[in-house]
């Protein structure tokens, strides 16, 4: 039985090589939660089976603890939306999403503000907006159509309001 684990604050990501695996490691986390007089709430935990050809029998429920744990398709994880498949463009709409109401929050603030220079408007806009773009892009495998939605976003952000 080969497993991984990933943790951040209260979050927790398994990785196992097998469905069988993954089973029998989250029987041993609700076990030795309850010792320490924790909970899993499995209603809460969802699971994602990983790959090409995947079968029914991979994206069914898991059991565990007499209880189910939802297979999904994408799932939310530190900010990145993961996919089953590898692809990263529900990542990418997410951002783009994300960074927009970041650039809406501050458009009268600061990008309509005609007493802000063009320099300071640059700064913010690099400092919010694309660091909340281009978050988690290091993980990302771009294609060609990632990059043109990125591009659009920002040439649209950029380009289309009037900043002077």
């Amino acid at each position: 039985m080969c497993a991984r684990v990933s943790q951040f604050t209260d979050d927790m990501a398994l990785y196992a090589g097998s469905r069988e695996s993954l089973e029998s490691v989250m029987e041993k986390l609700v076990l030795e939660a309850s010792r320490w007089g924790l909970t899993v709430s499995i209603p809460k935990t969802k699971g994602m089976a990983v790959g090409d050809s995947l079968t029914d029998d991979d994206v069914a429920p898991l059991s565990v603890d007499n209880d189910g744990i939802e297979m999904v398709e994408y799932f939310t994880y530190l900010g990145s939306v993961l996919s089953s498949n590898g692809a990263v463009m529900e990542d990418v709409k997410n951002r783009t999403a994300k960074a927009s109401k970041v650039f809406g929050c501050l458009r009268d603030a600061v990008f309509s503000n005609p007493t802000l220079s063009l320099s300071i408007k640059r700064d913010v806009y690099e400092a919010t907006v694309l660091a909340v773009l281009l978050y988690g892009v290091e993980t990302w495998i771009l294609k060609a159509r990632h990059l043109s939605h990125l591009t659009s976003f920002h040439n649209r952000y950029v380009c289309g309001p009037s900043w002077v």
